[in-house]
């Protein structure tokens, strides 16, 4: 019978992170933060079949606490544009903290089959996060309009441009 260690899972998401962002991704091997947390490689296994699920596991770990600040963002103000700037720069903090992640190229490699999906369902999520922002201030409301905002969004904070150009496109949605 496996021994059972408590905070495991917590141990080995901080080892891979710290071994990611200390010495890259292509660096971080599920045999590293096995050695680091003095327990078998089988052992990671058991919780994560691959090193692009252990990273992404960590990465979704830092995102749940920015979800819950866009939501909170997407309740507390009532001018539209204000909220779509809030969730804009909250985006980009986050995005800003893994930007050394989200353009390495051994992790993009290992990353592309599934980048699709993942791209996907992080839209249709921030979406539903600014779902009543544009449904009930919004003078087109339509179900497409709020999968447009959260694309333009993301797009835009990875890209590191200005929200004020999102803004003079946006704006008319909102008048």
């Amino acid at each position: 019978m496996p021994k059972i260690i408590d905070g495991l899972q917590i141990k080995i998401l901080k080892e891979a992170k710290f071994q990611t962002f200390t010495n890259g991704y292509s660096q971080m091997t599920i045999r590293s933060v096995a050695k680091a947390c003095n327990i078998a490689v089988g052992t990671i296994y058991n919780y994560y079949p691959s090193k692009e699920m252990l990273t992404a596991s960590f990465i979704l770990q830092d995102w749940i606490p920015v979800e819950r600040e866009i939501q909170r963002k997407c309740e507390v103000t009532n001018e539209p544009m204000d909220v779509l700037q809030d969730v804009y720069d909250t985006l980009g903090e986050f995005i800003s903290d893994y930007r050394f992640l989200f353009e390495d190229e051994s992790a993009l490699q290992s990353a592309s089959i599934k980048f699709h999906a993942r791209h996907q369902e992080l839209r249709h999520r921030l979406s539903r996060m600014i779902w009543d922002v544009c449904m009930k201030k919004s003078n087109v409301p339509s179900e497409f309009l709020p999968e447009f905002i959260a694309e333009a969004l993301l797009a835009w904070a990875i890209e590191r441009h200005s929200f004020n150009d999102l803004r003079f496109t946006l704006t008319p949605l909102f008048n």
